[in-house]
This record gives structure tokens, sequence and C-alpha cells, in this order.
């Protein structure tokens, strides 16, 4: 289906079968009936294991618009769906919509319930999640929406989506394996029909031996060693030492269960680590068939897959369920997980710092969100660098991280935070100003809390920064005029001119002089949002696009939101704002009529007006040079329209004379 919206989601791998093998001798295997009990609850904690993984992905499925979550999910290689208990189809992945050979239409419209071909199979597995809340390793007989049939073995779970009762299950398709065994029932020859030309390598170990008896040639692409050369190997001698225990235990558990009942087709999966021929250790994907041969041996019958992309991306969703995606530190989700694990007596004193980037908002408005980006990961960098390797820093919220100092008191907690500081500070940053306050607290004892313990050393990185981000967002406004008037001189010049005509139209309608000092601010400031309109844009001399204007119309909104987070530019921000309203209300960005507009936007508009027609600061504003007369007349033509028709009088007959 398609890549819907996880309104409740992430995810992690889907449930496969595991498997079994053995190293024990004939002689050895009447000794196993007696181990049955202890050999049955292992097998109940395999189960547990598969149930936890799909609780998992359950549990990311609630990670909100993650992409990177999703495109994994989608690329996974297993069917992954989420039906309601009427079966209509909620989310589907790719895998799943090539398994049952349906399209995207069928989300919410189509019920996959119709698509088993064994009735009583379907019953058996409602009624066992119905009961149980779970069911593992289920075979399933089914057909596509073309009718075409396949076998698949699922697991699923109850879980709650989209405010309503659903079951997230997973399917692998072993359709092939089942036409594998079939084949081997019906003769030799077609068994290696289907090996010799299978992907997958086939294969048959005599366990009582411990020796191949036969190896599919796939085994070559898979590992590079030859047919010959796996034949003279002992059985378990190509995997990594790990999964030479693992075989050995999974087969001590199933093997019983084939002997007092051979005739039972049961087949196990497991997960291992096969050596290669060139040294590297690949993942692999075994699914195991226990079998008499003719002289009475343990056969066990298997198909081998490399998975190992599978893994790869399984290690990648592990990874990103711990981490944040931006900065590469921890999360929240580590970071309170890591409280439960340092809380012992041997890691005391621990001391909690708080930090938060200052002006990152006023970051993102000035330079854009890829300025602010850059500076979360440089802040990311500057802490790696900096910590030592058993303290753990998380990023928390959007500029909000926490580090945890285990072993450290506030003394030397307080020394780690001056030279992060002092890293901050040797850092170059192009096109914006890293600034970050701490805070930090420490725990003594262990009964201390560690919610009072955040609110302390959050606390105090808030006092510390009410005087450190005040003085970071003047120098981030004054690096942003700088770089505006870097990109084009003449605006340096427009904004000076434009000061001088605002204040000096305040004079001759005799304004306050506290007015008049915001007058030549707002002349100096108006065109700040133009540090967030693309340069093209801004230089360009052909006549503007619909497009461009509308990015051009929206300088005064950014300039707006860069002013109003300084104190000292509060009172010219909402100017700035309206400074292209009109008095007809067809201005822009809020279609304000005539004493709607502050006063002093409307004296900045005529200002700004007649300085773009007789200095030709803004080609895009005029076609053809205007001289002084001719901005006269069309400032009196627009009287009315456009500007207030008072604030021009007073300009051509006090100002210009």
């Amino acid at each position: 289906m398609t890549k819907a919206n996880f309104n409740e989601s992430s995810k992690k791998e889907a449930p496969v079968e595991d498997i079994s093998r053995e190293n024990e001798q004939p002689d050895k295997l009447k000794k196993l009936t007696g181990g049955m009990v202890e050999k049955e609850k292992e097998i109940k904690e395999e189960k547990k294991s598969w149930e936890t993984r799909l609780y998992e992905i359950a549990e990311m499925l609630r990670v909100e618009n993650d992409l990177q979550f999703q495109r994994i999910i989608e690329n996974l290689p297993f069917s992954l769906n989420i039906i309601n208990i009427d079966g209509i189809i909620l989310y589907a992945n790719s895998k799943c919509m090539e398994l049952y050979e349906v399209d995207a239409d069928v989300i919410g419209t189509r019920t996959i319930l119709e698509q088993w071909i064994d009735l009583e199979k379907r019953e058996q597995w409602s009624k066992t999640l119905n009961d149980n809340g779970f069911v593992n390793d289920f075979e399933m007989h089914l057909k596509t929406s073309k009718g075409k049939e396949f076998w698949a073995i699922g697991s699923g779970i109850m879980i709650r989506y989209q405010s309503q009762s659903c079951i997230l299950s997973a399917q692998v398709d072993i359709t092939e394996r089942k036409r594998i065994e079939s084949a081997l029932k019906i003769s030799e020859e077609k068994y290696r029909l289907l090996t010799e030309f299978a992907s997958d390598v086939i294969w048959v170990l005599n366990w009582t031996r411990h020796q191949y008896t036969y190896v599919s040639p796939s085994i070559y692409y898979m590992t590079g060693f030859t047919v010959e050369e796996m034949l003279k190997m002992e059985g378990i001698e190509v995997l990594s030492p790990e999964s030479h225990l693992m075989v050995n235990q999974s087969v001590e558990l199933h093997l019983s269960d084939f002997i007092s009942n051979p005739d039972e087709p049961k087949s196990y999966i497991i997960e291992i680590r096969q050596n290669c021929k060139n040294g590297e250790v690949i993942w692999v994907e075994a699914s195991v068939k226990y079998r008499y041969n003719d002289a009475g041996e343990i056969e066990i019958v298997g198909a081998s897959r490399n998975i190992e992309e599978r893994k790869r991306a399984e290690r990648e969703v592990l990874f990103l369920s711990y981490h944040d995606q931006l900065t590469g530190l921890y999360n929240r989700r580590f970071y309170e997980e890591e409280l439960e694990r340092i809380n012992f007596q041997r890691n005391l004193p621990i001391t909690l710092a708080i930090s938060d980037i200052n002006g990152l908002k006023l970051t993102n408005d000035a330079f854009g969100h890829f300025a602010g980006d850059d500076l979360l990961k440089k802040f990311a960098f500057i802490l790696n660098k900096e910590l030592k390797a058993e303290d753990v820093a998380a990023r928390i919220g959007g500029d909000e991280f926490v580090i945890l100092f285990s072993r450290t008191d506030s003394d030397e907690a307080e020394k780690i935070i001056h030279k992060i500081k002092a890293s901050i500070k040797k850092e170059k940053y192009e096109n914006a100003i890293l600034s970050v306050s701490f805070g930090f607290a420490t725990k003594t004892k262990l009964e201390d809390d560690f919610t009072t313990l955040f609110m302390q050393a959050e606390d105090q990185m808030y006092y510390r920064k009410l005087i450190e981000s005040a003085n970071m967002k003047k120098e981030t406004i004054r690096l942003a005029m700088q770089k505006l008037f870097e990109k084009n001189n003449k605006e340096h010049q427009h904004s000076e001119r434009v000061g001088d005509l605002c204040k000096t139209i305040g004079k001759a309608m005799s304004l306050p002089e506290e007015t008049l000092r915001d007058l030549e601010l707002l002349g100096q400031m108006h065109d700040i949002g133009k540090i967030g309109i693309p340069q093209g844009i801004l230089s360009k001399k052909e006549k503007l696009n619909e497009t461009e204007w509308l990015e051009i119309k929206r300088h005064p909104e950014i300039g707006y939101q860069i002013l109003r987070s300084v104190d000292a530019y509060v009172t010219i921000a909402e100017f700035v704002l309206s400074h292209h309203e009109r008095v007809d209300g067809k201005g822009y960005p809020r279609n304000l009529k005539t004493h709607e507009i502050p006063l002093p936007s409307r004296i900045l508009a005529v200002a700004e007006a007649y300085d773009s027609m007789t200095s030709m600061t803004h080609p895009n504003l005029c076609k053809d040079s205007t001289d002084k007369l001719d901005a006269i007349n069309e400032l009196i033509i627009n009287s009315g329209t456009q500007f207030d028709e008072e604030i021009v009088k007073f300009f051509i007959e006090e100002v210009l004379n």
C-alpha cells in the first residue's frame, strides 16, 4: 500500500521463527528427555522474544511524521500490515502490497480476511489473538487478490491504532520452502531440480556424522565456498563461535520433539552468522526440518538465505530508536532509561546539566532552518569532543540538551562546562552565532529525586539565559543586517536614507523625540526581513513572476519575527510588519485600512516609496528612472489609496518644500 502517515507509528523487525540443530551424539539422545521441563521454559522465552520485537514495532509506530522510520519500514523485506477487527486494511508496507498483489486503493476499503484459503485456520488465528493478544509463527495458506495461492508464516499482536483496536501482523512468504518440502517427499530428482536453481542455499546435514551430504551450488554466491569445499567441512565449521553455540542449543531444544514424533511436519527458523571464504561474516536466516535417512541417521534439511541487508536496516532502526536523527546524540527515550541504569550508589555523585541554545528560533527566522540545524550539529560535535566516554549527552527537545556526569561533583562538572563554553567561542560560524546557557545540579544521595534535580538545573539555566540570550539576540540581529548589506550595498544606503527621511517627516509633523528615534531606527531596519528571501530573487533585474512576488511579500513578516525577539526592537517590530499595508486595505500582509495602520508604518511607506523611485534602489518597483518631480506626482496620484493623504501633504510641502 502507500506510505501512510503513521499517526501512531514506528518499527523494528518482523517476527521470524527460531530454528534448531544439535551437537549431541545418538547415544546421548535419551538424556534429553529428563531436561524437557527446562527446555520448554526456554522455548517459551524464545517466543516471548519475538512478541517483544512486534511490540517494539508497535511502539515505534507512535513516532509521528518520522520519514526515516517510514523509509525503513517501507523497505523491510517482509510483509507488515495493520487491519481493524473487521479485517479492513488500515496500513500495509510495500512488501505486503507485493505479497497480496494489491495496490494503494485497498487502504480503508478492502479486507484481507477473504484471502484465507483455510477458513478453520483463520478462525484459529483470530481466536488465539482474542485469547492471548498475540500469535506467533502461525502457518497460513492464503491467496492474492488475483487468486494466486501462497504460504506464509505470520505473527501478530493486538494494538491501538487510529483510536480503535487493530491487529499489527507480519508475514514471511514461505511458499518456496513449502514447495521444496513437497518436492523432497515426492522424489530426489525433483528435489535436486528445485535446489540446484534456487537462489537460497539448500543443504542437507547429517547430524549423526556432522557432515554435509548435499549443498546447492548457490552456496558459492553466498559465501565464496564451492560445493566441494563445503562437503569436506564439518557441519558447523562455517559458523561463528557464538552461532555455533546457538545452533547446538537450538538442536538440543527441538531434536527430542522430532524423535518423539518424526512424522509431524515441523520446521524451525534461526538467524545465525556464517563465515565467508574472504573472511567476512554475514547474517543468514536458516529454515530447517529434521528427518531420518535410509540408514536411520538424523538429517537436518535446510534452506539458508543472506539477510545482511535486513539486519543492517534493523540496526538502523535500533540506532534511531535511541538517537537523535539530526545530531547523532542520544534522545529523550535513552536519557530516561539511563536515569534508571545510572541510579546506583557506585555512580554518586551524579551531576545533571541542562543546556539550551539561545535564540535558535531567531536564527531560524533570520538565516533559515539549515543555519539553525547547523548550530545544533556543531554543539553536538563540541559535546562529543569535550565529554568523557562515560558521560551521556542527549537532545531532549528542539534546542534543549541534557548531560549526565556520573561520579562527578559540582566543581568538576563546572570545569567541564567551562571547557565546553570555551570550545563554543573558538568555533567559527558563517551565518549564525552559537550561544548556549547551562545550569546544573548534583545528586549526592541515592534518595535524591532526579525530577527535583532536573528542575534545579533548569532554574539555574533559565536564570543565566536571561542575561546571555539578550546579548546573543542583539548580536544575531546585527549579523543579519550585516549579511543583508553584504549581499547588496545599495540596501545599506537605501536604509540610511529612508531612516533620515522618516525622522525628517516626523519632525515636520511635530512628533515626540522618542517617536523620532523609533522612526529613524525603523527606516534603517525595515527591510531586515529580506535576509530570509533568496538572493536570486532580491538581485533579479527582470520582472518578478507570481511565485517570486509571493516570496518578496513575506519579508515584513520575517522582519517582524526577527525584531520582536529582542526587547530593544519590540516597538518597531509591529511597524515593520505593517509598512506595506495600504490605506485602501489592499496592502499586505493583513489588509489593514487607514488608521488601522500604525502612524510610523504610514510614514515609512511614503519615505521608502520616494527613495525607491528617486534612487532606483529596487529596480523591480520601477521600470524606468524617475526624477523627483515624477516621484512627487506618483505620491499625489496614489494619495488616499496607497499612501496617507496627510503624510504625503506634509512630506511634499514641509520636507521637499
